[in-house]
C-alpha cells in the first residue's frame, strides 16, 4: 500500500515537472499526458490536444477552447449535490480493493481528487498568473493590479493544498491501519476554508476583469489563448479552471457525508469526523452561492448578445425577471404583429424581431424605466358600431356606441369593468392578508407624509394596495412586492421600515412596533413569492 500511495503522489511530481519543462524553452521532451495523472481510471479523459508549443494567435484563437456555457453552470449545482456524478467517476479497482473497509475506500478516493486539485491548482497559480503577471511586468501592456485581482488568493490555496493538507492525507492513508481516522485532519482545514470566502466573494469581478481585459488586451489575450491550446490546459479556458476552487469544497462535503454514513456507530473518528462534515457544509454554502451569482451573468451575458450589446442597455447589476412574446394589436392592421418584451429590475424593453437574425435577434424599439411605472388597464369593450372612415364595425366604448348607433341601453350594461387601481380597499378581514392605516414617508409620498389605508388582498397577494380611505375603490398607488427588500428604516424610530429594490425606495411607519412588526412579515412573504392557501392561511391584520 505504501508503494502504491507513493506512486500516486509521485504522479503529482510528475505533472508539476511537465508544466515547469513546458514554461521553459528547450525543456526536456514533455511526453507525460494530462490525463494520466489527473484523470482517476475510470473517467472520461477529455480529448488530448497537441504538447505546449507556443502556436500562432490566430490558430490558437480559431481552435476554440470550451468556454463555461449556461448549461454547464446551470447543472453543475445539480453536479454537486448528484451521488450519481461521483459515482460515475470512482477510481478503478486497486489491487486487494475488494478486501478494503469502506470508510478507506473514501478516503483513497480523497487522496485522488486531491491529487488531481493540486494540480490544477498549480496550473492557475505557477502557470496562469505568473505568466500573465510576468508578461504585465515586461510590457506594460495590461496593470499588474488586474492580474492579482483576478487570481484573488490562488496562490494562499495553492500552497496550503500543496504543503500541508495532501501530504497530511498520504501520511494518514499510508498509516491507516494504526490510525484509522480522518476527521481530525479534516477539521484542521476548517480555520483555512476562511480563503475560499475571499476567493468566492471575488469570484465575480475576476470573471468581469478577464472578459475585460481578453478583449481589451492583444497580449492578454495571446497568453490566455497559448495556455489554454496546452496539454496541460485541456484545451479549457481560464474561466473553467478557476471554478475548480469554487466546486472543491462541495465535493468535501460529498465524500465526507459518504464516509461518516459508511462509520459504524461507535467508531472512534465518528464525533470528529461529524464536527469536520458541519464545518465544511457551511463553507459549501458560499460555494453554491457564486456559482448561481456566475449562472445569473451568463443569462444576462446572452440575453445582452441577442439584443445586439447596446452601450446603456449592458450593465452586470441587471437582473432579468421576465421574458416573451406579445401581439400588438393596430387598427390599420388586420394580422397582430409580434414584439418581444424584456422585463429587467429597472428596465422594460420593447423590442422588435429583426428579419435578418443575423449577430443581434431583437431591435430595441423602447425603453421604459419601471422607476416611477405604473399600468391603468381594463378589459376592451364589447360594443361595436361602424365609423366614417371604416366601413366594418370597430371597437368602441358605450358612450360612443350609445352616440353612433342610437340604441339606449340600461345603466346596468354600461361597461364596468375595472383597471388594476379600481379594486376594493378589502377592509374586511377575511378579504385581505393584511390592512391598517400606515403613514406614507420620504421623498415618495411627497412632503406632507400622508396616512394611506395599506392593504395585501387575499386574492392578489403579492401586491400593496395604498388607498386614501379604506372605503375608496381605487388605490392611488400599487406596488408589487415580489423582489423587494424589506429594511429597517434610517431615521431611528423602531416604527418605520422600507421597500427597497433598485431605484424605488418606499418608506413607511406603523403606529405601533408590533403592528410593523406584522407588516414585515407580511411584505417579506410577498416579496419572497409565498401566496396562501385558501382558506386556511390566517390573515395577519387586526
Amino acid at each position: 500500500m505504501k508503494e502504491a500511495s507513493e506512486e500516486k503522489l509521485a504522479s503529482v511530481s510528475n505533472l508539476v515537472t511537465v508544466f515547469e519543462n513546458s514554461r521553459t524553452p528547450g525543456g526536456a521532451p514533455r511526453d507525460h499526458r494530462l490525463e494520466d495523472v489527473h484523470h482517476r481510471p475510470g473517467c472520461r479523459p477529455p480529448e488530448s490536444p497537441g504538447p505546449w508549443e507556443k502556436p500562432n494567435v490566430r490558430e490558437a484563437m480559431e481552435s476554440e477552447p470550451r468556454t463555461v456555457s449556461r448549461r454547464y453552470l446551470s447543472s453543475l449545482k445539480n453536479k454537486l449535490s448528484s451521488e450519481a456524478w461521483r459515482k460515475s467517476c470512482q477510481p478503478g479497482t486497486l489491487p486487494g480493493s475488494e478486501t478494503q473497509d469502506p470508510e478507506k475506500k473514501i478516503v483513497q478516493e480523497l487522496l485522488e481528487t486531491e491529487q488531481a486539485y493540486v494540480a490544477r491548482l498549480h496550473l492557475l497559480d505557477q502557470v496562469f498568473f505568473q505568466e500573465l503577471l510576468r508578461a504585465a511586468r515586461s510590457s506594460k501592456a495590461f496593470p499588474e493590479d488586474v492580474v492579482r485581482v483576478i487570481f484573488s488568493n490562488i496562490s494562499s490555496i495553492y500552497q496550503f493544498h500543496s504543503q500541508f493538507f495532501l501530504p497530511e492525507l498520504q501520511r494518514r492513508l499510508d498509516d491507516w491501519t494504526a490510525t484509522p481516522r480522518i476527521g481530525d485532519v479534516i477539521q484542521k482545514l476548517a480555520p483555512f476554508l476562511k480563503m475560499y470566502s475571499e476567493y468566492v466573494k471575488n469570484f465575480e469581478r475576476a470573471a468581469e476583469l478577464l472578459a475585460t481585459w481578453t478583449n481589451k488586451s492583444p497580449l492578454f489575450q495571446e497568453v490566455l489563448a497559448r495556455i489554454q491550446s496546452s496539454e496541460a490546459s485541456g484545451s479549457l479556458t481560464l474561466q473553467h479552471h478557476m471554478l475548480e476552487p469554487v466546486q472543491r469544497i462541495p465535493r468535501y462535503e460529498l465524500l465526507l457525508n459518504e464516509y461518516v454514513q459508511k462509520l459504524p456507530a461507535q467508531a472512534p473518528d465518528r464525533a470528529d469526523a461529524q464536527k469536520a462534515l458541519d464545518m465544511i457544509f457551511s463553507a459549501a454554502q458560499h460555494s453554491n452561492a457564486a456559482i448561481t451569482e456566475m449562472e445569473r451573468l451568463q443569462d444576462l451575458w446572452e440575453v445582452y448578445q441577442r439584443l445586439g450589446l447596446e452601450d446603456d442597455i449592458v450593465d452586470p447589476s441587471n437582473t432579468l425577471l421576465r421574458e416573451g412574446p406579445v401581439l400588438k394589436i393596430s387598427f390599420r392592421r388586420s394580422d397582430p404583429l409580434e414584439r418581444y418584451l424584456f422585463l429587467f429590475n429597472n428596465m422594460l424593453l420593447y423590442c422588435v424581431p429583426r428579419v435578418i437574425q443575423v449577430g443581434a435577434q431583437f431591435q430595441v424599439r423602447t425603453r421604459i424605466d419601471v422607476a416611477g411605472m405604473k399600468v391603468v388597464c381594463a378589459r376592451c369593450s364589447d360594443y361595436r358600431a361602424e365609423l366614417k372612415y371604416n366601413n366594418r364595425p370597430s371597437r368602441v366604448c358605450f358612450h360612443c356606441y350609445t352616440f353612433l348607433t342610437g340604441n339606449v341601453l340600461p345603466e346596468a350594461r354600461e361597461d364596468k369593468r375595472r383597471g388594476i387601481l379600481e379594486k376594493g380597499s378589502s377592509a374586511a378581514p377575511d378579504q385581505s392578508l393584511m390592512c391598517s392605516f400606515l403613514q406614507l414617508t420620504g421623498d415618495k409620498w411627497g412632503k406632507s407624509g400622508p396616512r394611506g389605508w395599506c392593504v395585501i388582498p387575499r386574492d392578489d397577494p403579492l401586491v400593496l394596495y395604498v388607498y386614501a380611505a379604506p372605503q375608496d375603490m381605487r388605490a392611488h398607488t400599487s406596488i408589487p412586492l415580489l423582489g423587494y427588500q424589506v429594511t429597517t428604516g434610517p431615521q431611528g424610530d423602531p416604527r418605520v421600515f422600507q421597500l427597497q429594490q433598485s431605484g424605488q425606495l418606499y418608506t413607511f411607519k406603523a403606529e405601533t412596533e408590533e403592528l410593523k412588526g406584522r407588516w414585515v412579515k407580511a411584505m417579506e412573504r410577498a416579496a419572497s413569492g409565498w401566496s396562501p392557501s385558501w382558506p386556511n392561511d390566517v390573515d395577519l391584520s387586526d
